[in-house]
């Protein structure tokens, strides 16, 4: 799936953020079952520590960061509780210890922040703006550093951080309601699961060499399998607790997910909706068994996350490239695979329903982005996985253009060599080169 560097960067960071309160309530609550959690005995203790309070053995918190939490026996009798649940819904061990540090949850919102702070890149950031902005996806006049500021402080109730292994999760100083719990057990079946496979090393290396598809695969697997636990556990629960979780869930969408573009909120979505999806496939039909197994062989494009026969057979994308063109005035930015979900997200604000048939015949791609500072050229070149459904993918990009590209941006969709070549930019003199120098026709 296409990933912006900042985008994917930040989304490494949170590493990844906790089920955010938008997503869908059916990824929520997957799967019905009858586990129930075992015994509450276990060799593994929790590390838990407020912000401030530091051992040790574990990671130094920023002087800056302070709260006043105070963790109590209740409290640490409730998180021991949750670790042996999770690990008995999991069917995992940990190998050591998790650190577990709670704040308040406006020490949570401000760790967010910092976070953001520290990963954002303003060219990149810059870039993207105008990309996503030249396709019709974002208004021309949005900061998309604020956005992503806006969106990550109100969304994301707790995130697991694989550089430390510490988990940060959120509570009033009440205890643990029932939303803290389910973030609670979805944070630590992150921590269980890469302690047994190392994923974080893997998405990191993946995120370093700007394989953003592959990334939002592994991703997916990782998300789903955290979203497919924390159902089991849902499920687990008393009905009124059931209901009061779903309620919490419900009223934490905001004002700025309310104000988010709908292809940003479809990424970060992805690996939560379709990742619980592919996650309770597997679970269900061969056990946890097959959810680690799919660690040690992972799915390597988001087509195998929707379409389960394609993973069982790891059905490679087909390899598409593009030759770097000579832009006056532009260097060539980024460059990579946008993916079968990257493009049904994009096409979903302007073709509803059709977004989903025109992308699901995606057999590969690859797209650059050149880049000034100020504008833009955007290409791409696009495979069906047969000739019937590239003609698909050549009309959902003609609809696409037709529809949302904003008046001012040139945009030519047309073939070369039989794939789906489509060139956006503000700048009709470097769109022109590019068509010229890849010799897009107009028709075959």
């Amino acid at each position: 799936m296409f990933r912006s560097i900042s985008l994917a960067s930040l989304m490494l960071a949170l590493a990844i953020t906790s089920c955010a309160s938008n997503a869908d309530p059916a990824a929520k609550a997957v799967a019905s079952t009858e586990t129930t959690a075992s015994s509450l005995t276990t060799e593994v203790k929790p590390t838990v520590a407020p912000v401030g309070i530091v051992a040790d053995d574990l990671i130094e918190e920023p002087a800056a960061m302070v709260t006043t939490t105070v963790i109590d026996a209740e409290l640490q009798s409730a998180i021991t509780e949750l670790i042996v649940i999770t690990e008995d819904l999991r069917e995992l061990d940990f190998v050591r210890p998790p650190v577990i540090t709670v704040v308040s949850p406006e020490e949570l919102a401000s760790r967010v922040r910092k976070i953001i702070d520290e990963e954002l890149d303003p060219n990149e950031t810059a870039r993207d703006q105008a990309l996503l902005a030249s396709l019709g996806v974002l208004d021309a006049d949005a900061d998309l550093g604020e956005l992503y500021l806006a969106l990550y402080a109100e969304q994301v109730q707790g995130f697991y951080d694989g550089e430390t292994e510490e988990l940060v999760v959120p509570s009033s100083g009440d205890g643990l309601d029932v939303l803290d719990k389910m973030v609670l057990v979805h944070e630590l079946t992150h921590a269980l699961t890469d302690q047994n496979f190392g994923f974080h090393d893997e998405l990191d290396q993946l995120i370093e060499d700007h394989d953003y598809e592959r990334s939002a695969a592994l991703r997916a697997l990782v998300e789903g399998d955290a979203t497919y636990t924390q159902a089991l556990f849902f499920w687990q629960l008393p009905a009124g607790d059931q209901s009061l979780g779903m309620e919490l869930i419900e009223a934490g969408a905001g004002q700025a997910l309310a104000t988010t573009p709908s292809y940003i909120v479809d990424v970060l979505q992805f690996p939560y909706n379709e990742g619980a999806r592919f996650a309770t496939s597997l679970g269900t039909s061969g056990g946890f068994s097959e959810l680690n197994d799919a660690y040690l062989n992972p799915p390597t494009t988001t087509e195998q996350i929707y379409d389960r026969d394609r993973f069982e057979l790891r059905e490679p994308a087909l390899e598409v490239s593009i030759p770097v063109v000579d832009v006056e005035g532009y260097d060539m930015s980024d460059q990579g695979v946008w993916g079968r979900a990257g493009l049904e997200a994009l096409f979903e604000p302007s073709l509803g329903r059709g977004a989903r048939l025109a992308a699901e015949g995606w057999g590969g791609d690859w797209y650059q982005v050149y880049w000034n500072g100020t504008e833009t050229v955007f290409v791409m070149s696009v495979l069906g996985d047969t000739p019937y459904e590239t003609d698909e993918l050549y009309d959902g990009w003609s609809a696409f253009v037709g529809a949302q590209v904003p008046s001012g941006v040139s945009a030519t969709v047309g073939w070369v060599d039989g794939n789906v070549v489509v060139v956006v930019s503000p700048d009709k003199v470097a769109m022109s080169t590019l068509v010229r120098e890849l010799g897009v026709q107009t028709s075959r």
